[in-house]
């Protein structure tokens, strides 16, 4: 029996550094005995197999591999296929949302610090919502995640812990490649 999962690295190809290759990437995740291993956009989203016990690990030792691999370090936050389908179930936002590629899904690595909550959950964006529902943090952004107050927000140092965003574009095409395969 296997999990499907999606890994997801933070801040790679993203002006010019921290450069890692699809195929290279594919070709890694393979070597470390993961299976049926897909990649989609340069952005650094892996979906893949790999025994239900070894999901839990699957960051940290992607995060070593990645760092022996290409010589620098890089975040990498895994869901599972229930994970990833929880969150989007319990998208608060998603009433909002016109246009997917401005409503954002927000990935902690680990639960976030409770005042980085209170901070945010507290403060008026205007028209920008965003709602923290466990190691999620979802966005509405009607004007675009760069004309947002979000924007410039360093949601890591609020929160404490480490955040990758995708738009919810991204987020469905993950969802449906964990289910086709």
């Amino acid at each position: 029996m296997t999990t499907r999962a999606v890994a997801l690295l933070r801040g790679i190809n993203v002006g010019g550094n921290k450069l890692v290759d699809m195929a290279r990437l594919r070709d890694l995740l393979t070597g470390l005995g993961y299976s049926n291993v897909r990649t989609y956009l340069q952005s650094g989203n892996a979906v893949f197999s790999c025994p239900p016990d070894q999901a839990d690990t699957a960051a940290s030792q992607l995060e070593d591999a990645i760092a022996g691999e290409f010589g620098f370090a890089c975040r990498v936050i895994v869901r599972t296929a229930p994970e990833l389908a929880a969150a989007i179930s319990a998208d608060p936002l998603l009433h909002l949302v016109e246009d997917p590629s401005r409503h954002f899904l927000g990935f902690l690595s680990d639960p976030p610090l409770a005042e980085g909550v209170a901070r945010l959950s507290d403060e008026d964006f205007g028209i920008d919502q965003l709602r923290i529902v466990d190691r999620h943090v979802y966005l509405w952004c009607p004007n675009g995640l760069m004309g947002s107050p979000f924007g410039k927000l360093n949601f890591d140092r609020v929160l404490g812990v480490a955040v990758t965003m995708r738009n919810w574009n991204t987020v469905s095409k993950l969802a449906g490649l964990l289910a086709a395969d």
